[in-house]
């Protein structure tokens, strides 16, 4: 686990893949700092990959040192258990190796290099296969990058499949035992890795989880949460909360990530498209992602929020708290933590908030972001006098304006950033205070409202053990992880 020895019957290897990176086919990329070991079976005959992260020099470190350092390995370490805890699928991990080597790197990137301690983290999962895996028989793009498999599609990708359906996929392994037609079985296999996906970033989004770098070299082929690197946490609510310093245009930002996803989802129909129908894949994505994301999103804040009978508005109910949390800055954590000390009313004639309410509406107006601190939010990428001169130009050239690739809509949603900026520069913090106060009250009455609909939630114990269920799924500290084992080496 601290690198030093080969473990007897490993074979120590790094994985190769491409991928798309910021939207543009980056050629061959793989483990630049990763070694599997081999897998692993545990008693329930479970398969389990051990890899090094911080190993050292592999065949894909091309100018890099293969090395980690101890503060990215404690991050990947605490958030992967983490997120483990809160029942998001994840790769997970085993143990953190601190070596007294140190190396250069730059935190910051401020050109302003410093000495760092390397250290290894053993991460462990059941395959880390990635939706780039599949890539490595891709076409010369237009910037020239080129898999280093081209051609080779039918030779090499269905093993992988097969791999995969044999060891990961139980449920397509039952369709292939029972002689339903290998290209069926994969497109089978797809269509999963397509729920899982939608499944996996919509618990993403309920828990306010900032991947921030979602190149198809970064998607787990089995839907589990892979390479934490530039990830974040959603402190004040910011639907546009970018956590990857390097991410200048917000591509990977906490509200992109769903469609990011579903983009992914149909690169790798892409790379499968000499063996399975692309065709049939791409309408599936587009039919069925969408319905997969929002039965996994709802049904978890539906838990989020103590609701455990399904009603119709619950949809609207969820968008009215985010969109409240928005428009006040709240922070995300505290915000889902407090709602559980909401006491469901007797009745819909007895919804009017209680004096218990009201204490619990100031707390949730003292979580607000300051002004100014939400201004500096919705500042627009385009400066405001290149917004004005892009929409003149779009009224005089239209077809010099389309040669810039500018979405449509985009002139707008950037003029209504800088309006709201503004407001909020010049708004009093008091005249701010109110109108979160009128935004959560209103939310809270709606709360208490679908509450109503809770059968048996009136009764001392049924009200503890909601907040119980609550409290699990709105955690603001993680006291039952696993220390990690350390290894000074």
């Amino acid at each position: 686990l601290s690198v030093n020895k080969v473990p007897e019957g490993a074979m120590p290897l790094a994985n190769c893949y491409c991928g798309y990176q910021f939207g543009y086919f980056a050629g061959q990329l793989g483990d630049g700092r990763a070694v599997s070991l081999g897998d692993i079976e545990a008693p329930d005959g479970q398969l389990w990959d051990l890899q090094l992260k911080g190993a050292g020099l592999t065949p894909f470190s091309r100018f890099a040192d293969g090395k980690a350092v101890l503060r990215s390995s404690i991050r990947e370490f605490l958030c992967s258990e983490a997120v483990w805890r809160l029942g998001i699928p994840t790769t997970r991990a085993l143990s953190l190796s601190v070596s007294p080597e140190t190396i250069p790197r730059d935190p910051l990137y401020d050109n302003n290099p410093i000495l760092e301690k390397c250290a290894v983290v053993c991460r462990v999962a059941p395959t880390f296969l990635r939706f780039g895996s599949f890539e490595i028989c891709k076409n010369t793009n237009t910037h020239g990058s080129q898999a280093p498999s081209l051609g080779l599609d039918e030779k090499m990708i269905p093993p992988l499949l097969d791999y995969l359906i044999e060891y990961h996929y139980p449920s397509i392994k039952k369709l292939r035992d029972a002689n339903k037609p290998k290209l069926e079985c994969y497109l089978e296999l797809y269509k999963e890795v397509v729920r899982r996906t939608a499944s996996l970033v919509a618990l993403w989004q309920c828990f306010g989880f900032c991947h921030g770098v979602l190149n198809t070299d970064n998607m787990s082929i089995l839907g589990l949460t892979i390479d934490y690197g530039p990830y974040g946490w959603m402190e004040h609510f910011n639907p546009g909360h970018i956590c990857n310093f390097s991410d200048k245009g917000g591509r990977y930002a906490y509200d992109k990530q769903p469609e990011i996803c579903k983009w992914n989802l149909n690169k790798l129909a892409e790379a499968l498209g000499t063996i399975i129908s692309y065709r049939d894949a791409h309408q599936f994505v587009e039919e069925n992602y969408d319905k997969f994301y929002n039965q996994a999103y709802i049904s978890k804040m539906q838990e989020k929020l103590g609701l455990y009978t399904n009603q119709e508005e619950d949809s609207e109910l969820v968008k009215e708290l985010f969109a409240t949390m928005e428009f006040c800055g709240s922070d995300f954590t505290k915000t889902f933590r407090i709602l559980s000390q909401i006491e469901p009313p007797s009745s819909v004639d007895n919804i009017q908030l209680t004096e218990k309410d009201l204490e619990i509406l100031q707390k949730l107006v003292s979580f607000s972001a300051d002004a100014t601190t939400q201004a500096s939010w919705f500042k627009p990428s385009i400066p405001e006098h290149a917004l004005q001169k892009l929409k003149l130009l779009r009224e005089m050239e239209p077809a010099a304006y389309r040669l810039l690739g500018i979405k449509d809509g985009m002139l707008e949603i950037e003029e209504a950033r800088a309006r709201r900026s503004h407001e909020l520069s010049s708004m009093k913090e008091d005249e701010r205070t109110v109108q979160a106060r009128e935004k959560w009250t209103s939310w809270l009455n709606l709360y208490k409202k679908r509450l109503t609909s809770e059968a048996g939630l009136t009764s001392s114990e049924a009200i503890a053990e909601r907040v119980r269920k609550m409290n699990n799924v709105n955690p603001v500290s993680y006291t039952h992880l696993t220390l990690p084992t350390i290894y000074s080496v």
